[in-house]
Formats: C-alpha cells, sequence, structure tokens
C-alpha cells in the first residue's frame, strides 16, 4: 500500500486503540510506503497517539499473499479513494472489509455481505464492526468467501483488461 495523508492515519489509530481497549490481543499492521516524509510522520504519529506498541510497520513489502494470509480482516480509513487496489487485493484473499465509504470503495464492498461500509472519521462505527468481525469467526469467514466471490465475478484483472481493450479497439475503429 501507499503511505499517504489521505488514508487518515489518526482515524486509524483511534480505531486501533478503541478495538485494543476491547480485544487485548489485537495487532494492526500498515503494509507499505510513501513519498517524502509520509512514512516517517506515521510513524511519529502513532507514537504520538500512543498505539506503537501493537501497530506494527512493514515499510515496502513483495510478498503480498504472505501478508495478506497473516491478516483476519482488512480495515481502510481514507477520506479519499479511487478504486482502493488493496481492497481488491483483500477481497480477493478472503478478508473482510471495514472501510470508510469513500468514491469507489461502495462499488466493491457490499455492506453487511463482504464487509462493513462506515462514514468517514466515524471512530465508533469502524471501531464496533472490527471487533464485532473480530468476535463472530464464522461471519467473518463468510464475508471473506463473498468477497472473493465477488471480486472474481466483478472485478478480474484479466477480464477488466480485455473489456477495456474492447472499448479502445471500438473507439479505434470508429464503432464506439
Amino acid at each position: 500500500a501507499r503511505i499517504a495523508y489521505q488514508k487518515d492515519f489518526s482515524t486509524f489509530f483511534r480505531v486501533a486503540d478503541k478495538v485494543k481497549s476491547v480485544l487485548p490481543n489485537v495487532e494492526f499492521v500498515i503494509v507499505g510506503d510513501g513519498n517524502g516524509n509520509e512514512l516517517e510522520d506515521t510513524k511519529e504519529l502513532a507514537l504520538k497517539m500512543d498505539v506503537a506498541d501493537f501497530v506494527h510497520f512493514t515499510g515496502h513489502r513483495n510478498d503480498l499473499l504472505d501478508v495478506y494470509r497473516s491478516f483476519d480482516l482488512f480495515l481502510m480509513t481514507s477520506v479519499a479513494e479511487g478504486l482502493p487496489n488493496t481492497i481488491l487485493e483483500a477481497m480477493a484473499m478472503e478478508l473482510p472489509v471495514v472501510a470508510t465509504s469513500v468514491d469507489g470503495v461502495p462499488e466493491v464492498v457490499i455492506d453487511g455481505e463482504t464487509g462493513f461500509l462506515c462514514p468517514v472519521k466515524d471512530v465508533d462505527c469502524l471501531s464496533d464492526k472490527l471487533i464485532w468481525l473480530l468476535k463472530n469467526e464464522k461471519v467473518n469467514k463468510q464475508f471473506g468467501i463473498k468477497g472473493r466471490n465477488r471480486i472474481l465475478e466483478s472485478f478480474d484483472f484479466d477480464k477488466r483488461v480485455k473489456a477495456m481493450e474492447s472499448i479502445y479497439k471500438a473507439a479505434i475503429s470508429g464503432n464506439s
């Protein structure tokens, strides 16, 4: 993932802190790096917000399959997104998603079926949904399976590339 200011890590850290107060064994992981000072600024914010003991930063990783396999679910607290690859990847790996309902996210995550959507900066909603999924392993698993099926049916990369190729070919030949 990309560490960027629109990811709203202050909300992420407040959610992590609230979840940790209910589920003391929970750990959070932030994968990726940023441009400029984003990663260092985010680590500094974690220290200031007193969550650095249970929020771990991996930096850039090439072994994303192993990383995703180590997660129980996926949290995204962004205030702005397009169609986030990280959500597509998480769902493809059968991870339920708890995310803010911004931009392209509601096109992918079906609230109450493949994960949960919450308003931007809504720490209570995000925390409550995470806690609920972590306490309900059977539903967590069902959401994960439904999420993977949704990605395979509607967001498969090869299908999207072929669809775009068809659009381009039609436009070039004047058959749009």
